[in-house]
Order: C-alpha cells, then structure tokens, then sequence
C-alpha cells in the first residue's frame, strides 16, 4: 500500500483534536490509577488518530479502497432503485396477510434475479 493522503483536510483535523483529546483524557485516567485498562486503550487509540490526523492517511480506508469495499460497484444502482422501491411499498398502508403488497412483489423480483429470499 502506498501511503498517499487519503483522508481531507477537514476529517485530518477532525481526527487530531479527537485524537488529541482521547490521549489526555487517558493520560489524566492513568495518573491517578497507572494500572487503569481504559486509560491505556484512551492513550493509544488517541494516539493513533492524533497520527492518523497528523499524516492524514487511515489505514483501515486504504485497506477498504484496495479491496474494493466503498461502495463503487456495479450494483449501486440496481441496489439504490430497490431500496427505493422498498420504501415507497412500506409507506403505502397496504396489507396482505402481514406484509405490504408491494413488499411480496419486491421480493418476488428480487427471487427473480437470482437473490435469495427468506421470509
């Protein structure tokens, strides 16, 4: 993985002041109690978005970017037009045994393409 900066100005800020916080809040925790669990995972979490902020590159989202998981794939939009059609069923009132009409005819489409259903 290249470390390129992946994250914006705004979140890189964001990140340091939380990250910044988290480790002196966790640092005033384990002054008064040095065998505090919670102030030691409070410094080294805060330590590690005070760097994320600081670089600004998190590692976690150029893993997710490198395998494809940030939800640019092909089937956005078939995947946006069911969830439409999904809420616009639930708004309808209709019933049939429980479900909304629109509903049964959503997964009898879904069953369709190959989807699983289970009801």
């Amino acid at each position: 993985m290249s470390q390129t900066q992946n994250i914006s100005t705004r979140n890189a800020l964001a990140r340091l002041s939380l990250g910044l916080s988290m480790l002196a809040y966790g640092t005033a925790k384990l002054a008064r109690n040095p065998h505090c669990n919670k102030g030691r995972m409070m410094v080294a979490l805060g330590a590690m978005k005070a760097a994320e902020g600081t670089v600004k590159f998190c590692p976690l989202k150029a893993m997710m970017q490198q395998q494809g998981m940030t939800g640019q794939t092909g089937t956005a939009p078939e995947i946006g037009k069911l969830m439409k059609d999904f809420a616009g069923a639930g708004m309808t009132g209709h019933a049939t045994s429980g479900t909304g009409a629109g509903v049964g005819n959503m997964m009898k489409d879904l069953a369709g393409k190959g989807m699983s259903v289970t009801t």
